[in-house]
């Protein structure tokens, strides 16, 4: 019986690593994530590696969507948030240390999600099926997108301050060498009114 039981949970891994090993050839996931759970909000700064970007942000999640989304997202693995200064700090790799460097400070894993965070006003370009217009600032472009019912008809937009083009998408792979635009879910905020 134990020889089944042992055989069925060797299966049940192989079929996981199996299904997320699409992820894994498309870069949504790597292989660690399959066994251990991302290390989230740990108190501490990250060290011994060197830092890849350092920015101010408005919070720990704009943070991380500048490590994922980013132009470091190839290499940029950890953040440090300073929940103080705004301070984001983005790692390749990451020793937490005490709290006594920085008592405010946040380390996080990229993977680190929740489901209610919206990636907000990153650089970059959503690539995919576009409807394109003109309109005088970001808040109205999302306006816009928020004014359909369904968020399969817009669910990003990508805006061009430079030549005011609303790109309204209904999802977005983003391209973060194309700094011109600013790229956003349609369940951000906006400032319009």
């Amino acid at each position: 019986m134990k020889t089944v039981f042992v055989l069925a949970l060797l299966v049940a891994v192989a079929s996981a690593a199996f299904v997320d090993n699409a992820f894994i050839e498309r870069g949504s996931l790597e292989l660690s994530q399959i066994f251990v759970k991302a290390q989230c909000d740990n108190f501490g700064k990250c060290k011994g590696s060197p830092v890849l970007s350092l920015s101010i942000t408005n919070d720990q999640t704009e943070c991380l969507n500048h490590c994922k989304f980013g132009p470091y997202q190839s290499y940029c693995k950890w953040i440090t948030f300073d929940q103080d200064t705004g301070l984001c700090e983005l790692f390749e790799d990451c020793n937490l240390s005490d709290t006594g460097d920085c008592e405010t400070c946040i380390s996080s894993e990229v993977y680190c999600e929740k489901s209610t965070d919206p990636v907000c006003y990153v650089s970059g370009l959503c690539e995919g099926f576009a409807i394109k217009i003109t309109k005088p600032s970001v808040y109205e472009c999302l306006d816009i997108c928020k004014s359909y019912s369904d968020e399969s008809l817009c669910g990003w937009i990508s805006y061009s301050q430079e030549t005011q083009l609303c790109l309204l998408l209904d999802r977005c792979s983003l391209d973060p060498s194309n700094e011109e635009f600013v790229s956003a879910q349609v369940t951000c905020d906006s400032n319009s009114g």
